[in-house]
């Protein structure tokens, strides 16, 4: 641990108002004394201008240990005392040092929650620890550790600060075929229901709950994230309390399988949902803003956007309509998506009228405290060629050309 981190750790230890017994439970005990009298016959042998490194070292260790008695021994204190537990940031938490800014966000706050389940094959053991599930996604940080491997555990080559390695012309650079240790055949479950079951099975999530993996911290992490779209009709939507379980094979052991059962309990606590039912109306289209919800890792906007016969056909995109969103905070800075969004778009014919309907779920970052209000903004991709040829066109960044419909545009209130 670095001398910065050791600090933060004291003082949060220090802040913590445990409660008094009068006697340590007999395992805390043990251990306590364990700990001393291992301290006490350590022979130290260094340096006059070392010592006080060597101090802060071993107020770590033991701050470490009793913090590992506090969470061991939490049957033993109070549910105040469990509550504080829970708001202490993690210590080289895989979400706080990956690339999604919701979840950084969410870990700096101390609102994940802490979870031990590993599995482990020889010395090749793949952890979780660590999980947050506040209705609007659910995330969960795998560790792998042990074996030589020669790849990345989600298959993107990472460097040392845990930014995308890239190949002479800007493209990410995977995992080769020859490289081992990376993650593959992955199956969820819930409650041991299949979260994709095959088209021949009963129907569960496959509609409403797409798996997301990507890269975690470095090249031993990685993330799986769950996007609930409880705007799909048909299939299940996750309960409050569940157990996820994870399987995956990692290339290199093709006969191994890595089984993980972790607990997941939705908590909605710090959750804010507001229902602004905000419509703009143009060129046949209607775009409504149904459901703002501002949650720990991320701010979800669910939107419908309604489209009658006669409105532009290139608002369509094949036979689906072809409308993106954008949302920015009160200043006008775009608020950086996260993953996990999405929509569900079809089209019906009632009384030789075609209606067509998009209901799509934006995922941002977290807003900033002081933002009063979002500006949600309609787009459209612009194109070129036809059929086959058709492609986005993009402009002399790279970037895709986009079309906004400021006729759709909406201020909504949120504080």
């Amino acid at each position: 641990m670095k001398r910065r981190e050791l600090e933060q750790l004291e003082q949060r230890l220090k802040s913590i108002e445990i409660p008094m017994l009068d006697e340590l439970p007999q395992m805390i005990r043990q251990r306590q004394d364990q700990t001393y009298a291992m301290l006490d016959h350590l022979k130290i042998k260094t340096p006059q201008h070392r010592q006080q490194m060597l101090k802060q070292t071993l107020k770590g260790f033991i701050a470490a240990i009793i913090f590992g008695i506090i969470l061991l021994g939490s049957s033993f204190v109070s549910p105040a005392m469990a509550n504080t537990l829970g708001r202490i940031p993690f210590v080289n938490s895989i979400f706080e040092m990956a690339g999604d800014l919701g979840l950084r966000l969410a870990s700096q706050k101390g609102l994940t929650t802490a979870v031990n389940v590993s599995d482990q094959i020889d010395e090749i053991k793949i952890a979780a620890n660590e999980v947050i599930y506040d209705g609007t996604r659910l995330s969960v940080a795998l560790k792998r550790s042990g074996g030589e491997f020669t790849g990345s555990f989600q298959g993107l080559r990472l460097n040392s600060d845990g930014t995308s390695k890239t190949a002479a012309d800007g493209k990410p650079i995977f995992n080769t075929i020859e490289d081992t240790g990376e993650s593959y055949d992955l199956q969820i479950f819930i409650d041991g229901k299949p979260l994709n079951p095959d088209d021949n099975e009963e129907d569960s999530f496959k509609h409403s709950i797409s798996p997301i993996i990507m890269s975690g911290s470095d090249e031993q992490s990685m993330l799986v994230l769950f996007a609930e779209k409880t705007y799909v009709e048909g299939g299940l939507i996750l309960p409050d309390q569940f157990q996820l379980t994870i399987k995956t094979k990692l290339t290199g052991m093709p006969d191994d399988e890595f089984i993980l059962d972790i607990p997941v309990k939705k908590d909605t606590s710090h959750n804010v949902v507001l229902q602004p039912k905000q419509s703009r109306t143009y060129n046949r289209v209607t775009t409504t803003v149904q459901k703002v919800t501002l949650a720990p890792s991320t701010t979800q906007i669910r939107i419908n956007d309604q489209a009658v016969a006669g409105f532009p056909t290139s608002y369509l995109q094949g036979q689906n309509l072809g409308l993106n969103h954008e949302i920015c905070d009160d200043k006008g800075k775009r608020l950086e998506m996260v993953n996990g969004g999405g929509g569900w778009s079809e089209s019906v014919n009632k009384d030789n009228t075609v209606k067509y309907s998009l209901v799509s779920d934006v995922n941002v970052a977290p807003l900033e405290h002081d933002v009063k209000f979002i500006i949600v903004k309609t787009y459209l991709y612009k194109y070129v060629g036809t059929g086959r040829e058709k492609r986005n066109l993009l402009d002399s960044s790279g970037f895709p050309v986009v079309e906004y419909i400021p006729q759709l545009e909406m201020t909504i209130p949120v504080h």
